[in-house]
């Protein structure tokens, strides 16, 4: 497990938590997958908010660092799902279509082409559409930043009517749903919605003192809350609405939580899945196929699937990041204003 001054122990939690939650829904019990990729999305929101209105990272040393993380293996797997879509003894044949191949390559699949769903389950990309709306993201708050220094207009007005917009649009959709084969929830102008509230809430802190602290009960409390939307079908729009605006403030206030959930958070075991969570989330989409397809149980499917992210990990995406990166071994002092980009 990394000890790197670069990563927060009790965001690489977070993190794992995220992905043991969607490695449950998977091969567990059933239950937590949409609550796991949220809190992935506030994290991603807290950290993009980090480097682009706090520490106002360049905007080239910035997608230099989300390519080089994020690229490399999303090709590499799209490749293997490619491979894998007319293997008989694996799914039922499918010839993939170039704009599907190409849609997907761009991250652009949730939306192109419109008449066939990226939950098609024709070759296995289903769960690229959370990628899709990290990415999509990412440009948008860069694009943001950038226009905004440009015009000079304050950013935490711009980045607060971004909020806005996506929760007016979850609530428009659900009762005048766009047209297309994805499904409209997941299109990154709706889900996106917990990723910019967190990206919102961290550049007004930076801003605002008064936001600086907040009583340790925030964080668990809002976490507490959030989950219930996610988990609570009684009310289904509440994960779409409130429940993403909820862990968006746990996050940002998760540092001023009671030291029982910040090292609850920092345990050695869910940091390593929260350190791994890319690949892991990445690879063992292949083994839940395997076991859907009644190739492998339910617990052996999920053991492979960790097993093969894990390896993915440590043989591929982070040797190839830190080449790309020109990473050398730093010293703590070198290493320390990079903190936020180690967690991201």
């Amino acid at each position: 497990m990394s000890t790197s001054p670069k990563t927060i122990p009790y965001l690489d939690g977070w993190r794992g938590l995220a992905i043991v939650l969607v490695l449950q829904s998977h091969f567990g019990l059933g239950g937590g997958g949409r609550l796991g990729v949220a809190l992935f999305f506030a994290l991603s929101g807290y950290l993009m908010g980090e480097l682009l209105f706090v520490k106002n990272v360049p905007l080239g040393r910035f997608f230099k660092r989300r390519i080089s993380r994020i690229v490399p293996t999303y090709w590499l797997y799209v490749a293997a799902a490619f491979a894998l879509a007319g293997a008989a003894w694996y799914q039922k044949p499918y010839e993939v279509r170039t704009d599907e191949l190409v849609s997907t390559l761009l991250f652009a699949r949730t939306y192109y082409p419109a008449d066939v769903s990226i939950w098609s389950g024709a070759w296995q990309i289903g769960h690229f559409w959370s990628l899709n709306v990290e990415e999509h993201s990412y440009i948008y708050l860069a694009l943001l930043a950038l226009v905004a220094g440009a015009a000079g207009v304050k950013r935490t007005w711009l980045l607060a009517l971004s909020t806005l917009a996506c929760l007016g649009l979850n609530l428009y959709y659900t009762f005048y749903p766009p047209g297309g084969a994805s499904p409209w929830f997941a299109r990154s102008e709706c889900a996106a919605l917990g990723l910019i509230a967190s990206a919102t809430l961290r550049a007004w802190r930076h801003e605002m003192p008064a936001l600086h602290t907040g009583a340790a009960w925030i964080a668990p409390a809002t976490l507490a809350l959030g989950a219930v939307c996610f988990t609570w079908t009684g009310l289904p729009i509440l994960a779409i609405t409130l429940g993403p605006l909820l862990l968006a403030v746990s996050i940002n206030y998760v540092g001023t939580a009671p030291a029982l959930l910040r090292n609850a958070l920092s345990v050695g075991v869910l940091r390593w899945f929260g350190i791994c969570s890319f690949s892991v989330y990445v690879w063992q989409q292949l083994a839940y196929v395997a076991y859907q397809n009644h190739l492998l149980q339910r617990q052996l499917a999920g053991v492979i699937g960790i097993l093969v992210g894990v390896v993915a990990f440590y043989l591929y995406e982070d040797p190839v990041r830190r080449w790309l990166n020109g990473e050398r071994r730093t010293s703590a002092a070198a290493a320390a204003p990079l903190q936020a980009e180690g967690q991201a």
